[in-house]
């Protein structure tokens, strides 16, 4: 069964549908505007500043993640 909102309720619903197409355009223009080798830089970065504290592991880890899927099954 279905029921019917308030006239409120649909005005306030389709406010969030208008605003979500705004907020899905400026999402993608930021996407757009990212310069790429800029952003691998500061990746990159922030790896290596990471791995001054944690060495990388010797593993892929894949084990590890096998073990867990394991787990859960």
């Amino acid at each position: 069964m279905r029921t019917e909102r308030p006239p409120a309720e649909n005005v306030r619903v389709e406010e969030w549908a208008r605003a979500s197409r705004v907020m899905e355009e400026d999402r993608r223009a930021g996407i757009r505007g990212v310069v790429t080798a800029q952003a691998l830089r500061n990746f990159t970065g922030a790896v290596v500043a990471e791995l001054r504290h944690k060495p990388a592991s010797s593993t892929s880890g894949l084990v590890e993640q096998q073990r867990w899927f394991r787990k859960l099954r």
